[in-house]
């Protein structure tokens, strides 16, 4: 601040003994008047929000117990504390602008005393600095007050009001298997829902600290990233004590305590019920139970229909990989991708794609919707490249919706001719169905527009790559490997880009048989929405079923001047202008992120906000007090109280309707985005301090401990062997030791490389005892090899374990380090830890004797 720096102490030295009083006082009176105007704000904030200070909260803690009695003057208690905190807090605003005035009437006259005593260019330059101290403060004070309105809207007491119930909604039993009720109840808030830990061991501490160093790196300083380190050890380590200590009692919390006992039921349940599975609908948001023959039937047959899928004898991964990197070298050496881009599109560590089905519970016998999961296949990287390229060259056209929102914006201006009704076409399955010639000749059709957002300019080279995608959609399911024959598979980046593209070609091509006047036609992805004449429904449908007969097109006309689509129902009126409205489809559940979940309270109010801003934006046939109503039925049924609805919806209304209020920075800092992984009570401390001291960087926060593990694991399992970028611990087969090491590739590679070394030194010492001697130092590549030299022990190989998994390489370095330092028995050098700085000592010691 500007009145204690050293320089402003010099100043105020260089004075006479009677102005410096008066400067002081000037000072002491700005000083004041700030940290008043920042009160008056945050109380007129409070005010405005529907929220009470925490001082004022805290003065009726004595009537708590009386509010939890069934008493008949509870609620006259309720009432009579609403009106004397809401005239607390009046009289607080008032009192704060009485002492604003004569704050400012002590200022005016010590301004007056100062120029009458001080020359000008002395007390003009002090009162610059005096007005640019309070602008500083103000700035500040904007961004505590907004955090300390957060925090008051989050203060939600929701454990007089805790209520678990089944919601039939949310789960859907095709079995005769009687399900608890608390099991129905957990699976039913989905397989997202975060949550609590209940010891020590599930606790990440070490992808944690993993996180945080990766957020110190982007400090170049560094004494501030040892300062800022020391911080985040200092929250970890008074975390570890504080649940060491008991801290942290779960049996206190009756939402901890619930989810507690109902995880511990469902792992029983599912134990108990080795022939029911546990999945997600495809549509609507639903948990689904199903016998697991009844699964394994489905998918079955859906893999043998010859017409789609043909069984293949092998494995093509190491085919294809070999295919796609002299693709991608062939493109390099043509220079049409630069060093950078190669290294990201060849492939060397690949895993073969794995099929599984979703059911349709909204259609009869709820058949499964087939998914290819294409993450680290050989062509993945090389389909999200070439998937950009289109996108980028389609996005804008005038046929595509990017979002709801935009489309509520053109709709509602859009009238239509007389006679004229809505009508919708939807595509059967159309990543299957479409026909890979006509992608291709979508592809050339269009090079014209898609060669200006690529640097592969030859058009042939580009439908070699497209041929090749479509041709390599191989995977395996139950051990057997299959290959699709036709179409695209869904799952592959690549599909939805080019299913665009082929739905554009196809636009254009019926459009130009159409002789009636169309006022409008998007579409989104697959969906067609437009208005035609009644009496022509039908001759653009089979207009549009003729261009190819794989592609065929299912039609919904509107009913009582009503059509929904994407989340909207569209309403044409007898003006015939069309207004909007929020839509739940029928199958839909209702189920977004609940309250209940251990999720960082900001996703869950971020998730709210969210859709108390759809139903807000896309209604605009409802009136207000009709969305508040929407909006409350719907977050109640997700367990967000009443109070905390009413304050977010005022909060997104009050924010909507200050559209004067701008941006300061015209250009902002970029944004550096960061994860951390989310610990109820560790993870929000941990991030005030880099928010705080990290401006840049954009937390996403990671829940590691979901309900996703009570779900079946509908996958085909990557065997152990065959998983990358993990740190894994080889135990001795003769001592109690182990060796712990990193690989970014395959597990059973880097073995291999062990196993090789090893074979090769004993080889040697049996055939060439002497020369094996000799050549020791050669073979000690490893902490390993130094422990089989020394001591002559062997390595147990297939005991192998995975200790952790990461794909971030400076990740998998410091989880390394962690894992090393807490063993006691690696034969691992120290100096391998050398890395991780000696400040996480103590914490580290901490977390080991806590998990023992």
């Amino acid at each position: 601040m500007a009145s204690t720096n050293s320089s402003t102490t010099t100043f105020y030295n260089s004075l006479p003994p009677s102005q410096r009083t008066l400067f002081k006082q000037y000072a002491q009176t700005v000083k004041k008047m700030c940290a008043q105007k920042s009160r008056k704000e945050f109380l007129r904030q409070c005010r405005r929000q529907g929220v009470r200070p925490a001082h004022i909260q805290n003065t009726f803690r004595c009537t708590h117990s009386l509010l939890e009695d069934a008493s008949p003057y509870r609620g006259k208690l309720e009432k009579a504390m609403e009106l004397f905190t809401r005239t607390i807090l009046n009289t607080e605003i008032k009192d704060s602008f009485y002492k604003m005035q004569r704050l400012e009437r002590d200022k005016a006259s010590l301004t007056s005393q100062i120029t009458q005593v001080s020359l000008p260019h002395i007390y003009s330059t002090f009162f610059q600095s005096q007005e640019s101290f309070s602008k500083k403060q103000d700035r500040l004070s904007k961004v505590r007050i907004e955090r300390k309105i957060q925090r008051l809207l989050a203060r939600v007491e929701v454990e007089n009001t805790v209520s678990f119930t089944e919601n039939d909604a949310w789960i859907r039993n095709t079995t005769n298997v009687e399900v608890p009720n608390h099991t129905k109840i957990l699976l039913g808030y989905g397989p997202k829902f975060a949550l609590p830990f209940e010891n020590n061991q599930e606790i990440p501490y070490f992808k944690i600290i993993a996180d945080l160093e990766s957020i110190l790196k982007l400090e170049p300083d560094p004494i501030l990233q040892a300062a800022n380190r020391n911080q985040f050890t200092n929250i970890l380590q008074n975390y570890v004590n504080k649940r060491k200590n008991g801290c942290f009692n779960t049996t206190s919390n009756r939402v901890e305590h619930f989810m507690t006992e109902a995880l511990s039921t469902s792992r029983k349940f599912i134990r108990d019920h080795p022939d029911v599975y546990i999945v997600p609908a495809d549509k609507g948001n639903k948990t689904v139970i199903m016998l697991k023959n009844e699964y394994e039937e489905k998918m079955d047959a859906l893999v043998s229909d010859a017409n789609t899928y043909e069984r293949i004898d092998t494995d093509w991964t190491n085919k294809i990989q070999t295919h796609n990197n002299k693709l991608v070298n062939k493109l390099f050496d043509q220079k049409m991708i630069d060093q950078q881009t190669r290294s990201k599109l060849v492939s060397y560590h690949a895993t073969c794609p794995k099929i599984y089905g979703l059911p349709k519970i909204h259609k009869p016998d709820s058949p499964l919707r087939v998914i290819l999961s294409c993450i680290n296949c050989p062509t993945y990287d090389l389909s999200k490249y070439l998937a950009d390229i289109l996108h980028r060259s389609i996005d804008h056209n005038k046929y595509n919706v990017q979002n709801s929102y935009e489309f509520c914006t053109f709709i509602n201006n859009i009238n239509l001719p007389p006679g004229y009704v809505l009508v919708s076409f939807d595509v059967v399955s159309l990543f299957t169905c479409i026909p890979r010639d006509v992608a291709i000749e979508a592809v050339r059709k269009n090079w014209s527009m898609i060669e200006k957002n690529t640097t592969i300019k030859n058009v042939e080279m580009f439908i070699e790559l497209i041929k090749f995608n479509l041709s390599s959609s191989y995977f395996v399911h139950r051990g057997n490997f299959y290959c699709q024959k036709s179409g695209t598979a869904m799952g592959n980046p690549l599909s939805p880009a080019l299913a665009d593209l082929v739905m554009e070609t196809l636009l254009d091509h019926v459009l130009e048989g159409i002789d009636i006047p169309i006022p409008f036609l998007k579409k989104y992805v697959d969906d067609l929405i437009t208005a035609l004449p009644i009496d022509m429904i039908e001759h653009v449908r089979n207009a549009l079923n003729e261009f190819n007969s794989h592609i065929q097109f299912t039609c919904e006309v509107e009913n009582n001047n009503q059509l929904p689509y994407l989340d909207m129902l569209l309403i044409r009126t007898a003006q015939q202008k069309i207004v909007t409205d929020w839509y739940k489809k029928p199958v839909a559940s209702g189920r977004i992120l609940n309250y209940f979940s251990f999720h960082p309270l900001t996703q869950k109010l971020n998730t709210a906000t969210g859709f108390i801003g759809r139903v807000f934006k896309l209604s605009t046939c409802r009136s207000e007090n009709e969305k508040k109503e929407l909006v409350r039925d719907y977050l109640l049924n997700n367990n967000y109280s009443s109070s905390l609805i009413n304050r977010l919806i005022n909060r997104y209304i009050n924010k909507n309707t200050n559209t004067h209020e701008s941006n300061s920075s015209t250009h902002p800092e970029p944004k550096v985005y960061r994860s951390l992984h989310h610990v109820e009570k560790l993870t929000p401390a941990l991030a005030k301090v880099i928010n705080r001291n990290f401006p840049n960087v954009q937390l996403g926060f990671k829940c590691v401990k979901t309900n996703r593990l009570l779900f079946s694991k509908l996958k085909d399992a990557t065997p152990q062997l065959e998983k990358r970028n993990v740190i894994y611990r080889i135990p001795c087969a003769d001592c109690d030791c182990a060796y712990i090491g990193l690989t970014t590739q395959q597990l059973k590679n880097r073995l291999s490389g062990h196993r090789s070394l090893i074979n090769r030194y004993t080889d040697l010492k049996s055939s060439d005892p002497n020369r094996a001697t000799e050549r020791e130092e050669e073979f000690k590549k490893t902490a390993l090899m130094v422990h089989v030299i020394e001591n002559e022990h062997r390595f147990d190989l297939p005991g192998t374990k995975i200790l952790e998994q990461d794909n971030r390489l400076n990740a998998l370095q410091v989880l390394e380090m962690c894992h090393i330092f807490c063993d006691t028995k690696t034969v691992n050098y120290r100096t391998d830890t050398s890395n991780l700085s000696v400040v996480y000592s103590g914490l580290l010691h901490s977390i080991t004797n806590g998990e023992r």
